[in-house]
């Protein structure tokens, strides 16, 4: 048996109306810098707060067994505070 869990995609944009290639370069560039360090992809609006999240946040799952598909999984996400998890793993 397998068991695969997939993280949707997270969608961002700049904040405010007006922002050129060279924002969106810039952005890029610490979104790269802060993944590298072991960021967590859905957490990069907080860490950058020029963006906003675009999408929801969510995994799915699904389970095989000799190829044969059987089930699958789509949940949606609430990402907690550092604090709260540091809390609960007392």
């Amino acid at each position: 048996m397998i068991l695969e869990v997939h993280t949707n995609p997270c969608r961002y944009s700049l904040k405010g109306k007006k922002h050129s290639q060279e924002d969106m370069i810039r952005v890029s560039s610490f979104i790269h810098t802060y993944l590298s360090d072991g960021g967590d992809p859905r957490r990069v609006h907080l860490a950058c707060p020029d963006l906003t999240l675009d999408s929801n946040l969510g995994v799915s799952t699904k389970m095989t067994h000799s190829n044969v598909e059987i089930q699958r999984t789509v949940l949606s996400v609430t990402l907690k505070d550092i604090e709260d998890v540091k809390d609960g793993d007392k």
